[in-house]
């Protein structure tokens, strides 16, 4: 457990919930939506925040919802957001204690980016464990890693802004469920084109001052601006967002998501 990324552990990462902003509210609600609205009982492993329960509870009133997570910091922040309602409890993706095919439909959004190498592997089979009809993942739309490159001040680590360690396409996702078949995998969210070399300058200047960072070696906490990212000049920053905006309107979608339903036994 060591291995694994500290950032989400942090309680400053969840002073704002992930759901105010726009895009992310967005993909939660599509999210939600694409639960087959007959599931009697849904799992939300990784729920962070709480805001696909929170839409889920509206759009399947009176079904058992359960939200997991590994830190407890963000199940502060869900209790917040969906009240005594549902349940929620600190578990580990990679080894969950319920029962094999308990819940209807399995949701796993923005998580699996996270895993390191066997976490990552015992996550996905606990996914396909605990489903008995349909599973739900989200992750980012074929992310280039190295693009959002940061370095620790204190101990010179190099680490991803967002703590992502793996990138999926819709390749990856069709044959990412063992005894599983993927019945729909498409882009959602805003467009980004990571192709493009003039948006991810724009990213740096104008996103990543602000963010906050937390480095996986160390543990040091603090924003882009800490480890000696700056925003550009004036005239650059107006210029990246005009080029960002464009980029918006014909590049890729920002995340995928698939649903699996179970193969016949």
């Amino acid at each position: 457990m060591s291995q694994r990324p500290q950032r989400f552990a942090s309680p400053a990462v969840w002073s704002l919930r992930v759901s105010r902003r726009p895009a992310d509210g967005l993909r939660a609600v599509t999210v939600a939506a694409a639960v087959p609205p007959d599931s009697d009982a849904v799992l939300d492993v990784g729920c962070g925040d709480g805001s696909v329960l929170e839409r889920l509870a509206g759009l399947l009133p009176g079904r058992c919802l359960v939200g997991v997570d590994l830190h407890a910091a963000a199940l502060l922040a869900a209790r917040r957001a969906v009240g005594r309602r549902l349940a929620l409890a600190v578990a580990d993706a990679a080894a969950l204690p319920l029962r094999d095919r308990s819940f209807a439909a399995v949701i796993c959004t923005e998580v699996l980016e996270h895993l390191p190498a066997g976490v990552f592997e015992a996550a996905v089979g606990e996914l396909a464990r605990l489903a008995r009809d349909a599973v739900i993942v989200s992750v980012p739309n074929r992310e280039r890693l190295g693009r959002r490159r940061v370095q620790c001040p204190v101990c010179r680590r190099d680490f991803h802004a967002f703590g992502h360690l793996r990138a999926f396409s819709p390749a990856t996702l069709r044959t990412l469920l063992p005894g599983f078949t993927a019945t729909a995998i498409r882009e959602i969210g805003p467009r980004r084109d990571e192709r493009a070399g003039a948006y991810d300058p724009a990213w740096r200047r104008d996103r990543l001052p602000a963010a906050l960072l937390v480095c996986p070696e160390c543990g040091w906490e603090g924003t882009g601006r800490d480890a000696g990212i700056t925003p550009g000049r004036p005239a650059a920053r107006l210029a990246s967002r005009v080029a960002g905006t464009l980029l918006d309107r014909c590049g890729r979608r920002r995340w995928l998501l698939a649903v699996y339903r179970r193969d016949p036994d």
